[in-house]
């Protein structure tokens, strides 16, 4: 469980290059990119309970944690999609994929036999995955109103192409 909830904890922490690298295609949209800004603070505290948890549970000494950022920060992580509507289709269907994935872990939990602070917390960052999937979600439905062609194509490439996260 611990090895798993340390993996999570590694991708919530590539979080300076979801914000830096995203901001650039969004900025000039005031609404999307103070979103997108916010979105940065909640994931900012994914990050930061699972790794408290990962200490306050000793499955993780500090030394441990001090050598996974240091792996994270190895590596950046880079643009899978070159427009705002490819980040938005991308990010949707991230949304919606982490979100499956701590509930996945969460009914892990519980019949591995529990957790009471783990399943709290993975309830919360559940509650927000889903509710930054779906936010997304309208946005795209109204990507597709109003550029049906650009947004049917970003669709096409994250979906079908399923790109995933890239690292250099």
């Amino acid at each position: 469980m611990a090895d798993v909830v340390e993996a999570f904890c590694t991708v919530e922490m590539y979080l300076p290059d979801y914000i830096s690298k995203v901001m650039p295609l969004i900025r000039q949209n005031r609404g999307w990119a103070w979103f997108h800004a916010n979105w940065g603070y909640e994931e900012s505290k994914h990050s930061l309970a699972l790794g408290d948890w990962l200490l306050k549970s000793k499955m993780r000494s500090p030394e441990q944690m001090y050598d996974m950022e240091d792996r994270v920060f190895d590596h950046e992580w880079n643009l899978p999609e070159d427009s705002p509507q490819g980040m938005m289709v991308y990010a949707m269907t991230q949304e919606l994929a982490t979100w499956v994935h701590y509930k996945n872990l969460r009914r892990r939990l519980d019949e591995l036999g529990g957790d009471p602070c783990l399943a709290k917390l993975l309830d919360f960052i559940s509650i927000d995955e889903r509710a930054h999937h779906t936010f997304y979600h309208r946005v795209v439905q109204m990507f597709l109103k109003l550029d049906r062609e650009t947004t049917v194509a970003a669709l096409k490439r994250v979906l079908v192409g399923s790109r995933c996260r890239r690292f250099t």
